[in-house]
């Protein structure tokens, strides 16, 4: 039984590229590197900029990744 393969296309994120399946949103991407490092599934604390633009998180369900899209992941830091 051979596999389906799925297209996957390639990102900038925070200046590396990485593969990723065609048609998954800003939000899948964003937890599968979360989830990865062990982090929590939370996005309270992050800026997202794709392409130039700032994404409010509102947007990253609905936000689909195309390809040579150039990402930006900020974590927010509060102290003084």
């Amino acid at each position: 039984m051979s596999e389906i393969e799925v297209p996957q296309i390639e990102v900038w994120v925070n200046g590396e590229i990485s593969h990723v399946a065609a048609g998954w949103t800003i939000e899948q991407l964003l937890l599968e590197r979360r989830k990865q490092k062990g982090q929590p599934e939370s996005f309270k604390a992050l800026a997202v900029e794709i392409n130039g633009e700032l994404l409010p998180c509102s947007q990253y369900a609905s936000t689909k990744l195309c390809d040579a899209d150039q990402i930006e992941v900020v974590t927010l830091v509060g102290g003084g």
